[in-house]
């Protein structure tokens, strides 16, 4: 494979962003047809970039979770706190920029899970959940605890709270929908049952 990150930054965009929209449902049922004809660019160049249809669903796998680590280590260890529901406002925040230049990344990282029956999609998967396991231990270690109430397992609340985000990352993007104020809302009953 080539360096793909040579090519002019919009062309690249382009590519990557029609790349991960044909793999949402899946590596088998995406079609490097589809891609080139979305991209607008020849099949020839996209091959000349990626070798194989597999290299190039890796390298999205890699480039996906990249950004979103990047941005996510990026608010662990802010000064403004370590509260979780605060720390994922931000992120959500954050990630308005991402989604504007790669609208279709979270509908496509869901769709690594599409895809387990095989063994492309297997090891996808499993590398996906490893990268996001230690995003989310990252979080365990760093939020301040103790200001969830007693009998509240704080392991069990920051997944409550991250899933909550997970799900309106999933459903309001796609739908281009407006997620902040609803996310906020959904989290403000979360701190009333988990927090002191």
């Amino acid at each position: 494979m080539t360096n793909f990150e040579t090519l002019d930054v919009s062309k690249r965009e382009r590519i990557i962003n029609a790349a991960m929209d044909e793999f949402r449902y899946g590596y088998k049922k995406a079609s490097t047809d589809a891609i080139v004809r979305k991209a607008g660019i020849s099949k020839g160049l996209l091959f000349h970039y990626f070798d194989s249809k597999k290299n190039l669903y890796k390298y999205l796998l890699n480039f996906a979770v990249e950004m979103i680590q990047k941005e996510y280590s990026g608010l662990i260890g802010q000064s403004e706190g370590r509260d979780t529901i605060e720390t994922v406002l931000r992120f959500a925040g954050a990630h308005e920029n991402l989604l504007k230049n790669f609208p279709h990344v979270y509908s496509f990282l869901n769709g690594l899970y599409v895809n387990t029956e095989d063994s492309i999609g297997a090891d996808m998967w499993a590398l996906y959940t490893q990268k996001k396991t230690a995003m989310m231990q990252q979080m365990y270690e760093w939020c301040d605890t103790s200001v969830f109430k007693d009998g509240i397992d704080p392991k069990m609340a920051i997944d409550i709270i991250c899933w909550t985000m997970d799900g309106f990352f999933n459903n309001k993007f796609e739908e281009n929908q407006d997620y902040f104020e609803p996310l906020k809302k959904y989290l403000e009953i979360l701190r009333k049952h988990f927090y002191k």
